[in-house]
């Protein structure tokens, strides 16, 4: 951690920026671009995460919300995409009798969603990018244990969210989570990977995220279906249920070897790094 914190979080604010606005700039988006765009809308909140602590709340809380309602004006596009995903991905793993019925659902629900359009002005979504990024300098700190001071207070908000989302496994909380686990792992971007348990901790953080998603996707494709005329399904219900189980098991495995030490000895291994 030998660069400045600032100039790194700077650059990678800046190119997440500039490939944003890109975006932005196509004639059309398509599904592969929204997911990008919300993606770096994601990966942006999680740097101005980094300074949460240091004095600066007020142009942080600005910037994230401006970040947080471009992603917005994609979500239901996005949301309605992987609601049909998640239901292929559910019917694959069933029996023929099962995925039929799924299948049937399936095509209900793009048609439904096939309406969901648009509701955005791409000059007005790139001037208020610009404005973020006219505000970002103010954000910018000189102290050397900035960023250790900044991952260590995730890994520890990380570990005890998980913690509790796991003994409940209630569904905002395991969402609640996931977004931690996400920009954690987007924040530490920052570093410069040369040490392998580094890399490898981004590494597990990824898997978890991914998990915790999948799960996050199915808690949704489960209110889904009993809020509409499908939602007396008992057998489709269990089938969700029983696959949420098994990736909830996987997401605690991860957690137990992405959280072991202690906050205090993570804050030492960053500082020896």
């Amino acid at each position: 951690m030998t660069n400045p914190v600032h100039d790194s979080v700077m650059i990678l604010a800046d190119r997440y920026l500039d490939e944003s606005i890109a975006l932005l700039a196509l004639p059309y988006m398509d599904e592969e671009a929204v997911h990008d765009l919300r993606v770096l809308m994601k990966q942006l909140r999680a740097l101005t995460r980094l300074y949460s602590s240091h004095g600066a709340r007020t142009v942080m809380t600005g910037i994230n919300s401006v970040l947080r309602d471009v992603a917005r004006v994609f979500s239901a596009q996005r949301d309605a995409h992987v609601l049909v995903e998640t239901l292929e991905q559910v019917a694959s793993a069933s029996d023929r009798t099962v995925a039929a019925r799924l299948r049937e659902i399936s095509r209900e629900m793009t048609e439904q969603t096939g309406a969901v359009t648009q509701d955005m002005s791409p000059a007005n979504l790139i001037a208020d990018l610009q404005w973020v990024r006219s505000r970002w300098r103010l954000l910018q700190r000189d102290d050397a244990a900035f960023l250790t001071d900044a991952l260590t207070r995730s890994y520890r908000r990380c570990r005890k969210t998980g913690r509790m989302a796991l003994r409940r496994r209630e569904p905002h909380e395991l969402h609640e989570w996931r977004k931690r686990v996400k920009y954690f792992y987007y924040q530490l971007a920052v570093v410069e990977m040369a040490d392998p348990w580094l890399t490898g901790q981004k590494e597990q953080l990824r898997r978890l995220g991914s998990m915790l998603g999948k799960v996050h996707d199915l808690d949704v494709l489960e209110q889904y279906l009993c809020a509409s005329a499908w939602g007396n399904q008992p057998q489709l219900l269990r089938r969700i249920h029983q696959r949420r189980v098994r990736l909830v098991k996987k997401a605690r495995a991860l957690y137990v070897h992405a959280f072991s030490q202690s906050s205090k000895s993570y804050r030492r291994k960053l500082e020896t790094s």
